[in-house]
């Protein structure tokens, strides 16, 4: 957030302190989110091409939420994004309350990872940053 509020205070001529509480009342209310560097990087993907972004942030009442939903042609493929290097099974958590809510299977759930190796598990699939194009292209991975 830190960059966002230079960008903000270049542009408006604000102190840092004045845009960072700025952009704290505009997220509390809905009319600005932040975006991680790796949505960034899924909307980039498709601009790059010409393509609206198909995706989604999902949240339900009890605060269980996904990162990342996008929409293929063969439905919706739920994201978790994590920063850790190692597989942690809690990761899979959010992914396995969505698939009881909406039928999807642990075959075509995915967690995005910082660690380096494509990893199945019965609850989905962890899969490496660096595999997030390949990902993106063909909406699912070999």
């Amino acid at each position: 957030m830190q960059s966002d509020c230079k960008f903000v205070r270049i542009v408006l001529y604000v102190a840092v302190n004045t845009a960072k509480a700025w952009l704290s009342v505009l997220e509390a209310s809905y009319v600005v989110y932040l975006l991680p560097p790796v949505v960034s990087e899924v909307l980039k993907h498709y601009y790059n091409r010409g393509q609206p972004a198909p995706c989604y942030y999902w949240q339900d009442k009890t605060g269980r939420e996904i990162d990342l939903l996008l929409e293929t042609d063969t439905g919706l493929l739920p994201l978790e994004v994590k920063s850790g290097m190692t597989l942690n099974p809690d990761y899979f958590d959010q992914l396995q309350y969505w698939n009881r809510l909406s039928g999807n299977t642990p075959a075509n759930s995915y967690v995005l990872y910082g660690g380096t190796l494509l990893q199945r598990t019965s609850m989905g699939t962890c899969v490496p940053l660096a595999e997030l194009n390949r990902l993106l292209t063909n909406g699912q991975l070999p």
